[in-house]
């Protein structure tokens, strides 16, 4: 299923995302997704507010996505450094004769 979602999120790059060798895509660019805040504050109108609406919801939708995989991307290195440390840690004391 991850290899689903990063074949997905490697033909579609919303809001020029960075790429990085080790994560994957990176989280994007803060002034992209401010301008994407400031038309979701101001709202849409006229002629076509529906097609504006649309385009704005499947960018987030992009966004958040792109938000969901890198946090949990995060959270598995975070994870894998704890688990590094917490045998470093074992071994320093096992050294220490602790």
């Amino acid at each position: 299923m991850e290899q689903d979602r990063s074949a997905e999120s490697e033909t579609q790059q919303p809001l020029g995302l960075a790429c990085n060798d080790r994560l994957g895509h990176t989280l994007p660019k803060r002034d992209k997704v401010e301008a994407l805040m400031k038309r979701c504050q101001i709202g849409v109108g006229g002629r076509h507010a529906l097609d504006n609406a649309h385009d704005i919801m499947a960018e987030c939708y992009g966004i958040l996505g792109t938000l969901m995989l890198a946090v949990e991307r995060l959270h598995a290195e975070t994870l894998a450094l704890r688990a590094m440390y917490e045998e470093a840690d074992a071994e320093s004391d096992a050294l220490r004769g602790a």
